[in-house]
């Protein structure tokens, strides 16, 4: 879809056009996962750096902390609300499929099918906190699956593009050290096209980029 590829062009180009923080913020949040309980709070707050840095704000690692402090008890709450479904659903329907009856094929692909519906809500949720912190988590999960239920294709054409940028990071070794704030600014691009459709005042999202001035990636 061309709406899905002007989001992942515009998000290269700032991934790019702000290297130097990308790179910092994602090895902020590399520390963050190391305490298990912080895990949801550190990707609540790299993708609420990373928005404010889109936003051409000035974010420091100080910044990032704070943010770890304010989203802590939400981003515990929704990283157990991930996991807590995700892989039980996993699980079982392995174990279903591997039942090998009819109705337990059913059952798994329907297991399944709602844990793509989960995964996809999740490329929004992350946005959706940093967007508009003060929502309950109620609020965007329900605004997360009307994104999804709305623009189903499109958010697989970005899950799509997701896999593709942590691959390519895989596979180029060096590349590790951005994909996770790579990833934060293509899902807070992908979210605002979206948004933009429901709320353009509030949510503004431009595809047309400039490279003239951009040499200097390296710079926070």
């Amino acid at each position: 879809m061309r709406a899905s590829y002007d989001v992942f062009y515009k998000s290269i180009f700032e991934t790019y056009k702000d290297l130097g923080a990308v790179a910092l913020f994602t090895l902020l949040w590399a520390l963050s996962l190391l305490p298990i309980a912080t895990a949801g709070a550190g990707t609540a707050a790299l993708y609420s750096c990373m928005r404010e840095k889109q936003l051409g704000k000035n974010v420091s690692a100080g910044d990032f902390i704070c943010a770890v402090r304010r989203h802590f008890k939400k981003g515990l709450i929704l990283q157990l609300l991930y996991a807590g479904f995700l892989i039980p659903a996993l699980g079982t329907s392995l174990l279903l499929l591997s039942d090998g009856t009819v109705v337990g094929i059913a059952m798994s692909v329907l297991l399944l099918y709602t844990a793509v519906l989960w995964q996809l809500m999740f490329l929004y949720v992350w946005p959706l906190l940093a967007a508009d912190p003060a929502q309950t988590n109620s609020m965007i999960l329900l605004r997360a699956f009307k994104l999804v239920s709305d623009h189903f294709w499109y958010s697989i054409c970005i899950a799509i593009y997701v896999f593709l940028l942590v691959l390519l990071s895989s596979i180029i070794t060096v590349a590790l050290l951005i994909a996770a704030g790579a990833t934060a600014i293509l899902l807070n691009n992908a979210a605002m096209k979206l948004l933009q459709g429901y709320d353009p005042e509030a949510h503004q999202f431009e595809s047309d980029v400039s490279w003239k001035g951009s040499l200097r990636p390296w710079k926070i």
